[in-house]
């Protein structure tokens, strides 16, 4: 069974290139063809779109293997590694601000509160908080300075003497 290049376009004898660009308007099946992806060039993958979070579908062909969503986002196997770790460190940073916030406005709370035990509650939660915000802030500096001597090894030679 040969596989089809999900790049290609299907070829049904016509010509789908629009000398005009409004003559395009008026065949929306062109557009939508042109953007949609035959689900039965590709299977759904596990991962998730980092733009988009559709389903990224995976394609293989003789020299690689690519994935792209319904949407059209687009990736090859180290860019897509690229997203999905950019996206993880992202949520992680949310998340911290997340907890330093709350964190916050638990001292800020628990300051006005004349009730002796919900502010006592208030402030234990927000020390516990702001340890959760260290810890994830602790992993995200320890997994870039890991990922530092491998990047450093990485370079160019003769871009480091210049």
């Amino acid at each position: 069974m040969v596989k089809k290049n999900p790049r290609q376009k299907k070829n049904d004898g016509k010509s789908h290139k629009n000398k005009n660009s409004s003559e395009g308007l008026d065949q929306p099946s062109v557009n939508l063809e042109a953007a949609t992806i035959s689900e039965s060039e590709g299977t759904p993958s596990v991962f998730a779109c980092p733009e988009c979070h559709g389903v990224l579908w995976e394609f293989k062909d003789d020299e690689m293997v690519h994935f792209r969503c319904r949407v059209g986002h687009a990736y090859g196997t180290e860019s897509l590694t690229t997203e999905l770790s950019a996206a993880s460190e992202a949520a992680l940073w949310a998340a911290v601000r997340a907890l330093e916030e709350k964190a916050a406005m638990q001292r800020r709370v628990a300051a006005g509160s004349r009730q002796e035990p919900l502010s006592k509650r208030l402030l234990d939660q927000s020390d516990s908080d702001d340890s959760n915000a260290r810890l994830i802030r602790d992993m995200i500096f320890r997994r870039d300075a890991e990922l530092e001597p491998e990047l450093s090894a990485s370079e160019d030679p003769e871009e480091k003497i210049a």
